[in-house]
């Protein structure tokens, strides 16, 4: 009898009977960093404002739990920008921020952080300079378990189309 019930308990932990994959937690907690390259197409709005950039960059996830809703991380990247409201500015340089997600697989996103770009656009006085500009998104971002990501949205760099990987 005692056999017979050392079996089933055998069984019963070594095939996991309840469907769970003990890999899995592993797997979710291994998938911190994600590459992502974003474009904001350019665009002239009703008061002639045009903004437009692409970026190519790292986000790493600081708070990531597979059973909570909330996430969030920090990113960072290379960024081009050009922007043509009363005087243009246009240069390379680079993005810092911070990310929030809500939800499993589908997110709703907010993105928050800064642009520093070298302006290669001399001024009034011939002289190319340093300058920012805020970053500030709010989007729908989908994660597949392979690890693609699709991203959508509206930031102060008009709207924006994004993909990336994550591992």
């Amino acid at each position: 009898m005692i056999s017979r019930l050392l079996l089933i308990v055998f069984c019963l932990v070594s095939f996991n009977v309840i469907g769970q994959n003990e890999d899995e937690p592993q797997l979710k907690e291994a998938e911190k960093f994600a590459v992502v390259l974003n474009s904001s197409p350019e665009y002239v709005d009703v008061i002639g404002l045009v903004v437009s950039g692409t970026s190519l960059g790292v986000e790493y996830r600081i708070l990531r739990n597979p059973e909570k809703i909330f996430h969030l991380g920090v990113m960072g990247g290379l960024q081009y920008m050009h922007i043509d409201f009363f005087g243009k500015s246009e240069g390379y340089g680079f993005y810092t921020g911070t990310y929030l997600l809500v939800g499993r697989d589908h997110f709703f996103e907010i993105d928050l952080g800064i642009v520093a770009y070298d302006d290669r656009i001399p001024n009034s006085f011939g002289h190319t300079y340093w300058d920012g500009w805020p970053l500030i998104s709010l989007g729908y971002r989908y994660e597949s378990t392979q690890g693609l990501i699709l991203k959508t949205g509206i930031s102060t760099l008009n709207l924006n189309v994004g993909m990336g990987l994550k591992f």
